[in-house]
């Protein structure tokens, strides 16, 4: 199913990215908040693919050896 919205959601993005620009303000998607998501969820591919629990680095964003 495909959910439509109402006008055009490009605009409101651009919109935030020039308000941001003015103000120095973050974002509505903030790129850390983005890439901490996405690292969540690859890291989660990669213990079910290796069958294992996995040790994180949060500081240097490496996985431990075991």
């Amino acid at each position: 199913m495909i959910a439509k919205f109402p006008g055009d959601i490009t605009q409101q993005h651009v919109r935030n990215f020039l308000d941001c620009c003015r103000t120095r303000k973050l974002p509505n998607g903030d790129v850390y908040i983005g890439h901490r998501s996405a690292q969540a969820c690859l890291l989660a591919v990669q213990a079910y693919e290796e069958r294992r629990t996995l040790h994180f680095d949060e500081q240097r964003e490496e996985v431990l050896p075991l």
